[in-house]
């Protein structure tokens, strides 16, 4: 017997609001260990985007007798003319596939419903997607659709499943030396500590990284657009206390004589750290407390049972050098014929 499917596309806070328990309940399978498919990271970019382009973002769901099976983040990415490209809401990274669907299930029936609701309204040119769910099926969904391929780059990773030791052991000489010297020649300037942050430091050591970022903006234009927009200080602070509630969040700190002097901030999901963003006190740069911080924070997500750590976007040099991994990431456009 044929089950009931129905489809929907949500512009409205409300509609949001409305579906967050089947949301975080979707999210609870084990094919989502995505950080940026948590309810409050959904919300607080659909808060974002809204704000900056009211209108754009809107969620296309997908049911099965009445069960939530599909949920795809969306916002109106490009226009061509009076047509509309799509992209995934909630980050720029197309490793991880952005949308929630149920673990098991007809995939490929439910491929359809979404490619079908997102591209119903006829000034919806396409949608942009990064890694698909459940290739072998979903992908099948997109038969007889015209598909484009992009390759977006290589995503770092740092593999350590031997725990961190073993992992620093396959890095090279240099790397490790360098490593070893720059903590040393910290020393030498006061009484090194780290310590990871917790309910009480969280937000004096969100404060001291963005005020960082904030010196660095003038110099490279890193993070102009995000900081600039409405709230989006504040919603970082409230999704990273979710995080530290759920004991997700890992956010290491490097101090001399108690002053921070480098900070890492990364994501836990399951057994992958997902690293977001780094910053240093710009006096002590000579001696990388930056990248001393996240790989202390590397051996506290190691000790924790963390097996993958993903460097995340941009193939900077730093990452390469400190990843021991790579994959290979594209984009798909799917439009009509």
């Amino acid at each position: 017997m044929s089950m009931a499917l129905t489809t929907e596309t949500i512009v409205h806070d409300a509609g949001l609001a409305a579906i967050e328990d089947e949301w975080r309940a979707l999210w609870q399978q084990p094919a989502h260990p995505s950080p940026f498919l948590r309810y409050e990271w959904v919300a607080m970019c659909w808060r974002r985007v809204a704000a900056n382009s009211p209108g754009s973002p809107r969620l296309v769901v997908v049911r099965q007798d009445g069960e939530l099976v599909l949920a795809a983040p969306l916002m109106r990415h490009r226009r061509f003319g009076p047509l509309h490209e799509f992209h995934e809401l909630t980050t720029t990274l197309p490793q991880y596939a952005e949308m929630l669907i149920k673990h098991d299930g007809p995939h490929e029936e439910w491929g359809r419903a979404f490619l079908r609701e997102a591209l119903r309204h006829p000034l919806a040119l396409r949608v942009c997607l990064g890694r698909l769910p459940a290739p072998g099926e979903f992908g099948a969904a997109a038969r007889g659709m015209k598909a484009k391929r992009t390759l977006y780059g290589d995503a770092t990773l740092a593999l350590l499943p031997d725990g961190y030791e073993a992992y620093l052991e396959t890095r090279s000489k240099k790397l490790r030396s360098d490593h070893r010297r720059q903590a040393l020649r910290l020393g030498e300037t006061g009484a090194v500590t780290f310590r990871l942050a917790d309910a009480q430091t969280l937000d004096g050591d969100l404060d001291w990284l963005l005020q960082q970022k904030r010196q660095w903006q003038p110099r490279s234009g890193e993070l102009r657009t995000w900081l600039g927009l409405p709230g989006a200080e504040r919603d970082l602070r409230d999704y990273c206390h979710a995080m530290l509630a759920a004991d997700d969040l890992c956010f290491g700190i490097l101090q001399i004589d108690g002053q921070r002097v480098g900070g890492a901030l990364s994501f836990v999901a399951r057994h992958a750290g997902l690293f977001y963003v780094l910053a240093y006190d710009p006096a002590f740069e000579r001696y990388s407390p930056g990248r001393t911080a996240l790989l202390l924070g590397m051996e506290a997500m190691a000790l924790r049972g963390v097996t993958r750590f993903d460097f995340m976007g941009g193939g900077t040099e730093w990452k390469k050098r400190l990843g021991t991994d790579e994959m290979r990431v594209e984009r798909v456009r799917l439009g009509r014929q």
